[in-house]
């Protein structure tokens, strides 16, 4: 199912998790640098699980944004208030969501190959009845 463009929900959860584990460990996340040492902030850490696929990084980015009404991910992430905990949420969140949304997707696509199958098998013994009959 696609996200947007040509980017399917699986690829998105997909670099979500990878997020996520990415910056499981506290030492792993900083604020105010993109990457410091082996650290990095959320974008920087979203440029590194998107590397070999940078078209995706936009769509991860938007994701994220979603979940915050009034901030940037990059602004977010560098508030003095902020907790390595608050990060991990706010990742775990969107995956959440869109987690929900593929299944969601899921299940009206398969509702719907379902109402083709039967429309098919209906038309299929229309046809035959008319064979029948003539």
């Amino acid at each position: 199912m696609l996200v947007e463009g040509n980017m399917e929900m699986s690829e998105l959860l997909e670099d979500l998790k990878a997020l996520r584990e990415l910056l499981t460990s506290p030492e792993k996340w900083c604020q105010g640098f993109l990457q410091k040492e082996n650290s990095f902030c959320l974008l920087g850490a979203v440029c590194e699980v998107t590397s070999a696929r940078p078209d995706r990084r936009v769509y991860v980015k938007q994701a994220l944004n979603a979940q915050l009404p009034y901030y940037s991910i990059i602004d977010w992430n560098d508030s003095e208030f902020r907790k390595h905990g608050d990060v991990l949420a706010l990742i775990d969140r969107t995956i959440e969501v869109w987690s929900e949304i593929s299944l969601k997707e899921r299940s009206i696509v398969e509702k719907l190959d379902e109402e083709s199958l039967i429309e098919v098998l209906v038309e299929k013994r229309i046809k035959e009845r008319v064979l029948e009959d003539a």
